[in-house]
């Protein structure tokens, strides 16, 4: 059964506000750019593809694109990338791609079904504050290997931050059943 396209966009958007005062505490005294979600999409990724597991189920994790590639690329990472799918990440409002991540869901029991994006950061490049698309929206491009040690380093840093949001996630969601 593919996964129910509205039931993820409305857990996707309750995430989108249970996640917002959570970037403004976190980045006071860090950063002050505008929107809230600027440099928030890997932690807020990782979180959401957790949170979304739980909350409507299927099969989620993070994928994303890197809009160039660094001068400094190690030969281990030049490995976890997909070379020919350069520039990858997020085309912004004014077609310009961005190094970005995002949430991508499917079912395991339907992998004829088209999978889902789920972006709660889209906001930071001129779209919506909240993305729910087909895998085959033009407007994003992965090219980070999925599953591979170098999507596991660059999510290492985001962990315990999301970690910590999950808990009190959970905690909110057991406190008001049905949410």
């Amino acid at each position: 059964m593919a996964l129910d396209v509205e039931a993820v966009a409305a857990e996707a958007e309750r995430l989108r506000e249970f996640l917002e005062p959570r970037w403004l505490d976190w980045k006071a005294g860090r950063w002050s750019d505008a929107p809230a979600s600027a440099h928030m999409c890997r932690v807020s990724s990782l979180f959401a593809a957790q949170a979304l597991a739980e909350a409507v189920g299927g099969t989620w994790d993070v994928r994303g694109g890197w809009a160039e590639l660094p001068a400094d690329l190690r030969p281990d990472e030049e490995e976890t990338l997909d070379i020919g799918s350069f520039p990858g990440g997020m085309r912004d409002a004014s077609g310009a791609w961005q190094g970005h991540y995002w949430a991508y869901g499917y079912d395991l029991d339907d992998l004829d079904a088209t999978g889902l994006i789920v972006d709660l950061t889209a906001d930071q490049f001129g779209h919506a504050a909240v993305v729910v698309a087909h895998e085959d929206d033009p407007r994003y491009r992965e090219n980070i290997l999925p599953y591979d040690e170098a999507m596991g380093r660059h999510m290492d840093g985001s962990r315990m931050r999301c970690d910590i949001w999950l808990d009190r996630w959970r905690g909110e969601r057991a406190a008001a059943p049905g949410l």
